[in-house]
């Protein structure tokens, strides 16, 4: 997960389908995915996407 999305614009929902077809996955399981990683987070009435700029640590071994 880490290599597909390293130099990706997680604020961009283009560069999020296109991340979602290269893993093969639905473009919500990647959102939840993204989201649990604490990754980004989405306003759900705007769905605007914001990435967060400290990943977790523990993901980092991912």
């Amino acid at each position: 997960m880490k290599t597909v999305c390293q130099g990706r614009n997680l604020s961009n929902w283009r560069s999020l389908y296109k991340i979602s077809e290269e893993l093969g996955v639905t473009i919500s399981n990647l959102i939840h995915r993204l989201r649990d990683l604490g990754w980004i987070e989405i306003d759900r009435a705007s769905k605007q996407l914001y990435p967060l700029q400290k990943p977790r640590v523990e993901t980092l071994t991912n």
